[in-house]
């Protein structure tokens, strides 16, 4: 295993999960361990019903992954909400060298697995933790490539996804007015990075229960978060966002059937308070 492929492992490797807990960290042997969740950067499996191991799944994972070990404890201190609070951080080993992750299992229910109406009950306390974590980022804090920038470094690959994807054109003037906009006269803050109905969970009544997936935490704009408010709500539902946060813009990931979904919906209230 070499850090030049491309997947270093699989949500098929229970196998060697169990090997990995059970030499490091051996007061967890007793526990079952399956298989839980992938995503873009990480491969996560549970450990009885109270903690996941976390692997990185790609190279592109390895700095996110430092960042979120060196920074997660900071950023989440404000926080009044659940988060998957680092517990054990592995070392390498021939079985696998790259470092890995213990974390509190966030319990509740995915927030993209519900209907956007029915994230209503979240929406006010979603912005509120948002804007507990918007603190002014200290020096040396991590700045993530594509996240939490000004919105022109940005104009090549939105225009490149709209040539691919002709139906976003319509938002070609709002896009034209965002840019156009004076940048914030504020200091870079603390920013979660990757905010979006996939990353945040609920709880039994639909309200917020956690935040999850801080592997792209940055210092930058916030309104990097803010953007959610149009992929996670309806009109209310924004409404009560913003009543605990400030502007917003837009981001979106259109390379699977989930986030297509989420992306037309986004586009569609964009669409309705520019019509508004």
């Amino acid at each position: 295993m070499t850090a030049s492929q491309d997947f270093f492992i699989s949500d098929t490797d229970a196998d060697l999960v169990r090997r990995l807990v059970d030499s490091q960290f051996p007061q967890y042997g007793h526990l079952p361990i399956e298989y839980a969740a992938t995503g873009w950067d990480n491969v996560m499996f549970r450990i009885g019903s109270d903690l996941a191991a976390r692997f990185p799944r790609r190279e592109a994972a390895l700095d996110p992954q430092r960042n979120e070990i060196t920074w997660l404890g900071t950023v989440a201190r404000p926080l009044t909400t659940g988060f998957p609070e680092i517990i054990h951080v592995a070392e390498s080993t021939h079985s696998f060298p790259y470092t890995w992750t213990i974390t509190r299992w966030v319990h509740g229910l995915r927030a993209m697995s519900v209907a956007p109406q029915d994230r209503t009950p979240a929406a006010f306390e979603l912005g509120r933790q948002l804007a507990l974590l918007h603190q002014p980022a200290p020096e040396g804090a991590p700045v993530n490539p594509y996240r939490g920038l000004p919105l022109s470094s940005r104009e090549d690959v939105l225009l490149q996804r709209i040539k691919d994807a002709p139906e976003l054109a319509e938002l070609l003037p709002l896009w034209s007015a965002a840019v156009a906009a004076p940048p914030p006269a504020m200091p870079r803050t603390w920013c979660h990075g990757d905010i979006h109905p996939g990353n945040y969970v609920l709880g039994a009544d639909h309200a917020l229960a956690a935040l999850i997936d801080f592997g792209d935490l940055t210092s930058g704009d916030p309104a990097v978060d803010l953007g959610n408010a149009w992929a996670s709500f309806d009109a209310q539902g924004r409404e009560l966002f913003f009543a605990s946060t400030i502007a917003a813009v837009l981001t979106s990931d259109l390379s699977t059937p989930d986030f297509v979904r989420m992306a037309h919906w986004a586009k569609a209230q964009l669409l309705d308070d520019m019509a508004g």
